[in-house]
């Protein structure tokens, strides 16, 4: 019966989207949103059918697993809706802002490394055209792209340029339909998978009998904790730069993770994680110390957990070392041929509110303590009507912010280590640790992700400016390690059933905590249109409207 209604279903959608101007539902003979949309949706439930009907108990199976999984897949569903919202909720008004990686492709494309744009004779004629007061107060040039980098009489960008790299397979009449924003949910939907796999992965190994409802917990929270959202409302090239950065290191992350849970070194997955990780390095430069760090802790771990010999050991440092490598010897060629030199990527010359060819403290220590309290300490505004929660900015800070300790307390999770700790000592007695100290797989993503996240804060909170979206930087590590602790915290506590379920409660308690308020912050008053938008869409797909 299932069989039969679903084909029957997909047979009626498929009529009415092939023959909709025959029966007089369409007086367009053109091929629109509504109707490519009835036919996607028709042929899905043809290929549905087919399927029950060709391979029954394959398909009763995926059912079953389907449903086995349930809580996951309402998790996955529920973070690809909120990044859709996220990211379409002002599609009415997009934005006319310069598509920085479509024109550094185009520039590709026509054989040079700079935008096809050219500097305008006014702001080449600035003695300094660098001091912001002098040529935006005072002179009134703003006749560019914003943060660019200008040398030698032409722009360039000091963001890597591995996203203008892929878009260049595009035609030119493509590239000039094509802006950033068009590459962040892909990047961030992409991290999200990632992560995900990482966190089943870890939770099939560590807790193997954990629940639905805890996997799916940490999967939502993975998906939905601040910045995500943000950085999907804006959807610039500084998010897309962040965004691809971490899907290629985390993706990375995977990938050596995949392979030390095999009895041998698996060199192509190690391989993969090289390149991965080389192509975060040329989507952002920033990552470098990271990326630097978790290699040094990847082989390591294969040396100790594997016990390999100084011969052998040759494969895993080749396998991750010559794709990053190869990555490093191109930006410094790509450096070189831009700025004459193979250490500088652009910022120096950039075009911004910032003279930073005068300014030594781009990066300092000094920036650590204030940018600390607006990442992590900054107070949020409450206030009577939708969306409730706002962040806010002063005098400092070039955009609003809000405390991670009041947006997303979940991270509080990376603190279990400690608190283990100090009732180990308080007990005055030996106690069994939740946390691996033997070198396996699980100590590798700990030590890993730990150390990723330290030194990608420092490095964020080093600069002269706090962002809203350089959180994103550290977030996905950050996340990854407070899931862990959570999963083996909670699979100590098996026979401590008070102490499990109050527990339990404090995960779906901060989970939900930061769920909402991470999407709130994200939104503006308007946002709530885009649900009546999609219901207006929905009845014109129908012709109810």
């Amino acid at each position: 019966m299932f069989r039969k209604t679903i084909f029957i279903l997909g047979g009626i959608l498929f009529i009415l989207s092939v023959f909709t101007q025959q029966l007089g539902l369409d007086n367009d003979a053109g091929w629109g949103t509504g109707r490519t949309a009835i036919l996607v949706l028709a042929l899905a439930f043809i290929l549905i059918g087919f399927l029950a009907s060709y391979y029954p108990d394959r398909f009763s199976k995926f059912i079953h697993a389907l449903f086995a999984r349930r809580h996951l897949v309402a998790a996955i569903l529920v973070v690809t809706i909120i990044y859709v919202w996220a990211s379409q909720v002002n599609i009415k008004y997009i934005r006319k802002d310069y598509n920085y990686y479509s024109e550094l492709a185009r520039g590709f494309k026509s054989g040079h490394l700079y935008l096809p744009e050219q500097p305008s004779q006014a702001l080449l004629a600035l003695k300094d055209p660098y001091d912001y007061n002098r040529r935006r107060v005072e002179l009134e040039v703003e006749d560019f792209p914003w943060d660019v980098s200008l040398y030698k009489q032409k722009f360039y960008l000091y963001y890597g340029p591995l996203p203008a790299l892929i878009l260049s397979v595009l035609s030119n009449e493509l590239l000039l339909q094509i802006g950033d924003r068009h590459l962040v949910i892909p990047f961030a939907l992409g991290l999200f998978i990632y992560g995900t796999l990482i966190i089943l992965m870890f939770f099939a190994r560590a807790l193997p009998n954990a629940p639905g409802w805890l996997v799916a917990t940490c999967v939502l929270t993975f998906g939905l904790t601040a910045p995500a959202a943000i950085m999907l409302q804006e959807s610039r090239i500084y998010q897309v730069a962040v965004f691809g950065a971490q899907f290629f290191f985390i993706g990375g992350g995977y990938w050596i993770y995949s392979a030390l849970t095999e009895n041998r070194l698996n060199a192509w997955k190690l391989s993969l994680a090289g390149v991965h990780w080389a192509l975060a390095l040329g989507t952002r430069f920033s990552i470098a110390p990271t990326i630097l760090y978790a290699t040094v802790v990847t082989i390591i771990c294969i040396f100790l957990l594997y016990k390999t010999s100084a011969k052998e050991i040759l494969i895993p440092v080749f396998s991750i070392g010559i794709p990053l490598l190869i990555a490093v010897v191109s930006l410094a060629w790509y450096n070189w041929a831009r700025f004459d030199s193979v250490f500088e990527f652009g910022l120096r010359y950039t075009l911004s509110d910032t003279n930073y060819t005068t300014s030594n403290e781009a990066f300092s220590i000094r920036h650590i303590g204030q940018n600390f309290h607006h990442y992590f300490t900054r107070p949020l505004r409450v206030r009577a009507h939708f969306p409730y929660l706002i962040r806010t900015k002063d005098a400092y800070l070039n955009e609003r912010l809000g405390g991670l300790l009041y947006i997303a307390p979940y991270i509080l999770f990376a603190l279990l280590p400690v608190l283990v700790g100090v009732r180990t000592i308080l007990s005055r007695k030996k106690l069994p640790s939740p946390f691996p100290l033997s070198i396996n797989p699980e100590s590798w993503l700990l030590v890993t992700s730990a150390g990723s996240a330290i030194i990608s804060a420092i490095t964020v909170a080093s600069f002269w400016t706090a962002q809203t979206r350089y959180i994103e930087d550290f977030m996905p590590s950050l996340l990854l390690f407070a899931t862990a602790n959570v999963a083996l915290v909670y699979g100590t506590l098996e026979n401590e059933v008070r102490w499990r379920k109050f527990f339990s409660f404090v995960i779906v308690l901060f989970a939900c905590i930061t769920i909402v308020a991470s999407t709130l912050v994200a939104l503006k008053t308007d946002s709530l249109s885009f649900w009546t938008n999609l219901m207006d869409t929905g009845l014109r797909i129908l012709n109810l409207k």
